[in-house]
């Protein structure tokens, strides 16, 4: 019966899209709601009248904090389920004795307000504070058994170990959806870090790496061939691009932009890295690779682009590329290697343009 009272009570409150924190009080509040009223309804039942009213004003409260909880009144919220939890179990062991095990529900609030964040310091002392002093001086200032022998020998016989192992499960489960919560959040924290980084480190429209980034990139290849392993760098130059964007828009441009990304992505290998290096410029890393293989790809590329056609507004277009390639040797500098391979780009530019160029 508890949980579908719970759910409904779950839906009200919006866990789901709540923070970490807020969902471990939601989650909180609404299953001590839903055990309120199941016991409400029990001692309707079988109870006595002093119980009814407990049980019902403290259900009343509980309904406040959670109206409390959803009009962002955090702190109060939580300090009327604080209160109104202790409150209600010293009244229920006051009527029924110690032994009822009414008290155990009391430290079911010390996991819980361990969290940070959603009480001010003083709450959090003076709930704390409270609480214990409530289970501390609760046993000797309440009678043992005083009410039991008024009850169905079956309900003394039952419900103080039914609180016993509720209160247990209770204290278990927070701890245990606290620490979901906290795990849940801290993957939420490494997706957003590393989104953060890819976007820091990425070209939005294109998704390759950036300018700046495929520097370390450069400098990491670097050090890791040395003078023992060959690389070559490509600067990828679209020819006319100006004439594309002024003639058939931003759009289409654009369009362009992707499609040579996706076309280099699809000739190059796994290891090889290819970054936005300017407006219509590209820069193509590819590792462990020699100036006749680097040459052989790069003519893939521009042989691959200049074949596509494309289509605005019922006008159709051709671009081509034009290709620097300049290969590491031995320890020379990056910005050697890649002013050497600008140089190239520029030469083929004045050239005629649509050609790989691998000598000065």
């Amino acid at each position: 019966m508890m949980k579908p009272i719970r759910d409904t009570l779950r839906r009200l409150m919006v866990i789901e899209a709540a923070a970490p924190e807020e969902r471990i009080w939601l989650e909180f509040i609404s299953f001590i709601i839903a055990g309120f009223l199941a016991y409400l309804l029990f001692w309707l039942i079988f109870g006595t009248w002093i119980l009814q009213i407990i049980l019902a004003a403290s259900t009343a409260m509980l309904l406040l904090s959670l109206y409390s909880f959803r009009k962002d009144r955090r702190n109060l919220s939580i300090s009327i389920v604080i209160v109104t939890l202790l409150t209600c179990c010293l009244l229920v062991d006051g009527v029924l004795g110690w032994d009822f095990n009414a008290h155990y529900y009391i430290l079911c609030t010390f996991p819980l307000l361990a969290t940070k964040g959603m009480l001010s310091p003083h709450n959090r002392v003076f709930l704390y504070l409270s609480a214990a002093a409530a289970y501390i001086f609760g046993k000797k200032l309440m009678p043992e058994d005083v009410g039991l022998q008024n009850l169905a020998p079956w309900i003394g016989d039952i419900l103080p170990t039914v609180n016993l192992v509720v209160a247990i499960l209770i204290i278990g489960l927070s701890m245990l959806k606290f620490s979901e919560i906290m795990a849940d959040h801290q993957r939420q924290l490494i997706r957003a870090n590393e989104q953060m980084t890819r976007l820091a480190n990425t070209d939005q429209l294109t998704g390759t790496y950036n300018r700046r980034f495929m520097y370390s990139i450069l400098e990491s290849e670097k050090c890791r061939s040395g003078d023992r392993r060959p690389y070559v760098i490509a600067i990828i130059d679209i020819d006319n691009f100006k004439q594309i964007n002024d003639r058939f828009g931003h759009l289409a441009g654009d369009k362009v932009l992707q499609d040579i990304v996706q076309i280099i992505l699809g000739l190059i290998r796994t290891g090889d890295v290819v970054a936005r290096w300017g407006g219509e410029e590209f820069l193509v890393l590819l590792p462990n690779t020699d100036l006749v293989n680097g040459i052989s790809v790069m003519e893939r590329v521009r042989k691959t682009l200049a074949d596509k056609v494309y289509e605005s507004d019922g006008i159709t277009f051709q671009t081509t590329l034009t290709i620097g390639l300049a290969d590491s040797t031995g320890k020379q500098p990056i910005d050697e290697i890649i002013s050497l391979a600008d140089e190239r780009l520029y030469r083929g530019k004045r050239e005629g343009k649509n050609k790989v160029v691998t000598c000065s």
